[in-house]
C-alpha cells in the first residue's frame, strides 16, 4: 500500500504529464495549422510559372522536365494537404 505522500507525488507527476502532453498537441497543431497555410499558398505564390509549364508543348528538354516534376508534385501536393487536413481534424485543430 502506498503511504499518502507516496499517492500525492504520483498525483502531481500525472498531472504534470497531462499538462505537457496537452502542450504538445497544442504545439502540433499550430505546426500542422502552419504547413497547410503554407501549402494554401503555393499555388498563388507561384501562380504565373505554374501557367507558364501549362503552356509547354513538352519538344525541349527542359519544358518536359519541368511538366514532369509538376506532374509528380502536383498528387504529392494533394495527398499532404488531405493528410494535415485529417490530423488538423483529428485534432479538432
Amino acid at each position: 500500500m502506498s503511504t499518502y505522500s507516496e499517492v500525492k507525488a504520483a498525483l502531481d507527476d500525472i498531472s504534470k504529464t497531462i499538462t505537457q502532453s496537452k502542450r504538445e498537441v497544442d504545439t502540433a497543431i499550430v505546426r500542422l495549422n502552419k504547413a497547410h497555410s503554407d501549402l494554401d499558398s503555393l499555388p498563388a505564390k507561384y501562380v504565373n510559372e505554374i501557367a507558364t509549364i501549362d503552356t509547354y508543348v513538352g519538344t525541349d528538354g527542359a519544358e518536359s522536365l519541368a511538366q514532369s516534376e509538376k506532374a509528380k508534385l502536383v498528387p504529392e501536393f494533394l495527398a499532404l494537404k488531405t493528410q494535415i487536413s485529417g490530423y488538423l481534424t483529428e485534432l479538432g485543430g
